[in-house]
C-alpha cells in the first residue's frame, strides 16, 4: 500500500512493458580473406547487429595473425551494445607465400620438353609480404607426379638445362631458390605433370613432355 502526502492510498503492483536487454550482438563474417605471409595491416572484418538496446548494426574487426602460413587460420571480432552486451564470431582466413612463377629452365605455364629418364631442375622462389625469402625445407609439404594427356599440336619448350642424380629437394642459399630435381621416367612418347604442395595449403604445377 502506498500513501501520497495528502492521504491517497493505492495498491502498489508489478510494473509491466519492461524489458531487460541481456543479449549480446550476433556477428556474421565477411567473405574470407587471404593475407600474405607477414602482411600488415591485415583485419579481418564482419557485421555485428543487435535486435535490443542497439546499435542495429555495426561493422566490425579483428587483426589476422600473419607470422605464419595457414589455410584455415580463425580470429573473433567482438562487438558490444549500448547496454555492454558483448557478442563475437570465430572468422576464417588464410596466410600464403608469394610465389613468382617456375624458374628457368622450367617455364610455368608451357609445357616443358626433355629427355625422357634425364633430371629437370624445377626452381622457384617463396617469399613474404615484404619480398623477403622463405628458406625453410618445411614450406614444401609434398611433391608428385603422374601422367597426363596432352595434345600433338601443343607448343612445347624444350629444356636448355638439366640437373644429375636423383628427385631431390634443396634450397640454394646463393641464389635465394629452391631446386627439386625431378627425375623423370623412361617413358618417352607420354606427358607428365608435377605437383608441387605448400604449407601455405596451395599447390603449383609444372607440365613436362618426354621425348
Amino acid at each position: 500500500m502506498l500513501t501520497d502526502d495528502v492521504g491517497n492510498t493505492t495498491t502498489a503492483g508489478p510494473l509491466g512493458g519492461n524489458k531487460v536487454d541481456k543479449k549480446g550482438p550476433a556477428v556474421a563474417c565477411g567473405t574470407a580473406p587471404s593475407f600474405l605471409l607477414n602482411e600488415s595491416p591485415a583485419n579481418v572484418t564482419g557485421t555485428a547487429v543487435d535486435g535490443g538496446a542497439g546499435p542495429a548494426s555495426q561493422a566490425v574487426s579483428a587483426a589476422a595473425d600473419t607470422s605464419s602460413v595457414g589455410a584455415s587460420k580463425k580470429v573473433a571480432p567482438q562487438a558490444s551494445d549500448a547496454v555492454g552486451n558483448a557478442g563475437s564470431a570465430d572468422c576464417a582466413y588464410s596466410v600464403r607465400y608469394t610465389f613468382g612463377g617456375f624458374l628457368q629452365p622450367v617455364d610455368t605455364k608451357t609445357l616443358n620438353g626433355m629427355k625422357a629418364g634425364l633430371t629437370a631442375p624445377i626452381k622457384w622462389q617463396l617469399t613474404d609480404a615484404n619480398g623477403t625469402p622463405v628458406s625453410s625445407l618445411a614450406s614444401v609439404t609434398g611433391a608428385s607426379s603422374g601422367v597426363m594427356s596432352c595434345a600433338a599440336s601443343a607448343l612445347v619448350d624444350p629444356l636448355e638445362e638439366y640437373a644429375t642424380g636423383a628427385t631431390s629437394l634443396r634450397y640454394d642459399a646463393t641464389s635465394r631458390q629452391f631446386i627439386y630435381n625431378w627425375q623423370s621416367p623412361k617413358k618417352a612418347g607420354t606427358c607428365y605433370v608435377v605437383k608441387l604442395a605448400f604449407a601455405d595449403g596451395t599447390t603449383q604445377s609444372a607440365t613436362f613432355q618426354l621425348k
